[in-house]
C-alpha cells in the first residue's frame, strides 16, 4: 500500500491518496487519511463484487472521500455519486466506506436502466442507512420505476435494492448481469419489461408477486455482501466465540464520519437452524458508544446492540452487562460488525451457542434467569411458527416490555403460541414478575430486526 503526498501525486488531482489497487483513495489533506484498514477493505470488496458478477475488475478506480459538499461532481443533495472521468471509474463520497458506488464503477460499461443499476448497487453495497421496504411498495406501477417519475428516494432505493436482492438470492448473478447488459439507459419501459420476461421467464409483475409471497426478508434492503467476504472463524465444542481489540491505526475500518466510527467485520457459519444464545460485550470502562450487529449473509435476521459504559435502553434492546438474548438463526454464513468511537482502542467479545430456552412450541423446559441479567429478549423467526421463550425468575423483578418489528405476548403459568390467555402489554407498561411462576414470551417477527423482550431494571 503506497501513501502519496502532495507533490508526488498525479497532476490532475493534487490531493494525497492511498494506493490500494484497483483503488486510488483520495482524502482531505487537512482532515487526514481514513483508518488504516479502510482502503484495503474496499479494494477486497470491489474485487469480490466483480468476481461474483463475472465482470472485469477495472484497472483503476479513483475514490474521492470528501467531508464537504460534493458539488459540482455530484448533485447538491447527494451523499455520494459515481461517473467516468477520462475513462476512469470515479467515486465521490462523504462517507469513508461506500461499497454501493463501487458496484456502479464495475457496471459502467453496460449502463443499465437506473432501477436495475441502483438496485444492484444497494443489494451488493454496504449499509446505506436504508431499511427493508414495506411490501406495499411493490404495488408501485412498473412504468414509474423506469420513466423517472418516482422521485421519493425513501421508496425508490429500498424497493430497487430489495427486489434486486431477491433476484440475486434466488436466481444468482448471471441473469441479472444479462438483464443489465440488455436493458440499458434509453430503453423504453415496454422493452425493459419484455427483456425481463425473456431472461427470467416470468413477467416483472409475477416476479414482484413472488417476492411479496416469499418468507425471506433482506435487512437494509441488501445482502450484506461486503461484510461477508472475510474468512469465517470456526466453532469449538458446539460454541462460537471471539474477542479482541482494534483501533483506527491498525486494522480498523472507517465506517461513519458522523459520529466518527471505527469498525471490524468477522464472519461465522451457523451450523443449523435453531435458537441460539447471543452475547456481545464491549469495554464497560468506555466513555464512548459501542455497537454490535449480527446479520445473516444473503437474507434473514439482523440483531443490533447499542451500549455505553452503563446500561441504557434503546429502541432495539437493553444493552449493558450481559443481556440474555435468544435468537432464531438460520443456518449459513453470518457476519458480526463491532464498532466504536474512532478516538479509542476498542475491546470486544462475542459468542453464540445453542439455547434450550427458545422453541417454536410450549414444550421446552423453563430456565431460571440470572439475577444479574439486564434483560431477556427473543429474536423470533421471520415466518411461522412463532418463537417461544420460557423462563422463571428467582426473585421478584420489575419488567418493562420492549418490542419492535414483532408481536408480543407474555403468558403467566400458561403457554399459548397464539397468545390465548396471555397478556399483550404496550411498551409503556411496567410488569412485575414473581418467583415460582413460569413465564412464556411469545413473539412473531414482522421485520429482519424484529425482537420482543423484557428490560429488567
Amino acid at each position: 500500500m503506497l501513501l502519496c503526498l502532495l507533490g508526488a501525486c498525479a497532476a490532475e488531482d493534487p490531493g494525497p491518496f492511498i494506493d490500494a489497487p484497483p483503488l486510488r483513495f483520495y482524502y482531505d489533506a487537512v482532515k487526514g487519511p481514513p483508518c488504516a484498514g479502510t482502503a484495503p477493505y474496499l479494494a477486497r470488496v470491489v474485487a469480490r463484487q466483480a468476481s461474483w458478477l463475472g465482470l472485469p475488475l477495472p484497472e483503476r478506480i479513483d475514490y474521492h472521500y470528501r467531508y464537504a459538499n460534493l458539488a459540482p461532481d455530484c448533485p447538491a443533495s447527494a451523499p455520494a455519486c459515481a461517473d467516468e472521468r477520462n475513462g476512469v471509474p470515479t467515486v465521490w463520497t462523504q462517507y469513508p466506506s461506500m461499497p454501493h458506488e463501487l458496484v456502479h464503477a464495475i457496471v459502467f460499461p453496460m449502463r443499465p436502466v437506473r432501477f436495475f443499476a441502483e438496485g444492484l448497487a444497494v443489494a451488493l453495497g454496504g449499509d446505506d442507512g436504508l431499511v427493508a421496504p414495506p411490501l406495499s411498495f411493490y404495488s408501485t406501477p412498473p412504468e414509474k420505476l423506469f420513466d423517472g417519475s418516482l422521485e421519493d428516494r425513501l421508496v425508490y432505493y429500498p424497493l430497487a435494492g430489495d427486489f434486486a436482492a431477491h433476484l440475486l438470492d434466488r436466481y444468482g448473478p448471471e441473469p441479472f448481469v444479462r438483464l443489465s447488459a440488455r436493458a440499458v439507459r434509453g430503453t423504453t419501459t415496454p422493452e425493459v419489461l419484455a427483456t425481463f420476461n425473456d431472461i427470467y421467464g416470468v413477467t416483472l409483475e409475477q416476479a414482484m408477486a413472488e417476492r411479496v409471497a416469499a418468507a425471506d426478508l433482506h435487512a437494509d434492503a441488501r445482502l450484506g455482501f461486503p461484510e461477508c467476504g472475510e474468512e469465517p472463524t470456526p466453532w469449538h465444542d458446539g460454541r462460537w466465540s471471539l474477542s479482541g481489540t482494534f483501533d483506527c491505526a491498525d486494522t480498523g475500518i472507517s465506517t461513519s464520519p458522523y459520529p466518527p466510527a471505527v469498525g471490524r467485520y468477522v464472519t461465522t457459519d451457523v451450523p443449523a437452524d435453531g435458537f441460539y444464545r447471543v452475547v456481545f460485550q464491549g469495554d464497560p470502562s468506555s466513555v464512548y458508544f459501542h455497537a454490535f450487529n449480527l446479520q445473516r449473509c444473503g437474507s434473514g435476521e439482523q440483531i443490533t446492540y447499542w451500549s455505553t459504559g452503563s446500561p441504557i435502553t434503546t429502541h432495539l434492546v437493553m444493552a449493558g452487562r450481559h443481556p440474555l438474548t435468544v435468537a432464531w438463526l438460520r443456518a449459513g454464513r453470518h457476519f458480526v460488525h463491532a464498532s466504536g468511537n474512532v478516538e479509542e482502542r476498542m475491546t470486544f467479545s462475542a459468542s453464540l451457542e445453542p439455547s434450550s430456552m427458545g422453541s417454536v412450541t410450549c414444550n421446552q423446559t423453563a430456565n431460571d434467569i440470572d439475577p444479574q441479567t439486564d434483560g431477556v429478549y427473543v429474536v423470533p423467526s421471520l415466518a411461522e411458527p412463532p418463537a417461544v421463550l420460557r423462563f422463571t425468575v428467582p426473585t421478584v423483578r420489575a419488567a418493562k416490555p420492549m418490542f419492535s418489528g414483532a408481536s408480543f405476548a407474555l403468558c403467566d403459568d400458561v403457554c399459548s403460541t397464539d397468545g390465548t390467555g396471555c397478556t399483550m402489554p404496550t411498551t409503556s407498561d411496567m410488569l412485575t414478575l414473581q418467583p415460582g411462576h413460569t413465564y412464556a414470551l411469545v413473539s412473531r417477527a414482522t421485520s429482519p430486526r424484529g425482537f420482543a423482550g423484557l428490560a429488567l431494571p
